[in-house]
């Protein structure tokens, strides 16, 4: 029977905090993200969001739902890369990296799922399409993950 070593296990979970210190996950519309008019994709997202009541434009929230949806997800798949970061299988980058991957699809998944409340009658009639939240699609396409240092700025890759 093989024995545990106990010594090993325990400097194999005290590397683990080291390894995560002061990175983290960012999701979301990065800096750098512009429509071609040079609107900012953060921007646009935003209003999308939380509403524009000045400009007659509703709350038609993806963030905060998909986060209270699937945050419950995220941990387990977190949980489980700790384990193989942990046994050496895996970084603490890789592992945020594949949690940030998933939110960033659910968050996609979430605007495509979005019909409420409806576009006004002279914007569908302006896009041609009476879907909330995707006319060009380039919203849509604009959300990005990424890991870095905690604190630093989220910047585009594209």
């Amino acid at each position: 029977m093989k024995q545990l070593n106990l010594e090993k296990i325990k400097v194999a979970l005290n590397r683990v905090p080291d390894e995560f210190n002061g990175l983290v996950a960012q999701i979301g519309f990065p800096s750098g993200n512009n429509y071609p008019d040079g609107t900012s994709v953060a921007y646009v997202a935003a209003i999308q969001e939380f509403g524009a009541p000045a400009a007659g434009i509703p709350p038609r929230p993806f963030i905060r739902p998909t986060v209270k949806e699937k945050k419950d997800q995220w941990v387990k798949g977190l949980t489980k890369s700790v384990v193989k970061v942990a046994e050496g299988k895996m970084s603490a980058f890789e592992a945020l990296s594949l949690v940030g991957i998933q939110a960033a699809a659910d968050i996609q998944t979430k605007i495509t799922t979005i019909y409420s409340p409806p576009n006004a009658e002279s914007t569908i009639k302006a896009k041609g399409s009476a879907k909330p939240l995707i006319d060009t699609g380039y919203m849509h396409a604009s959300v990005q993950s990424g890991v870095n240092q905690a604190g630093s700025e989220f910047i585009s890759e594209k």
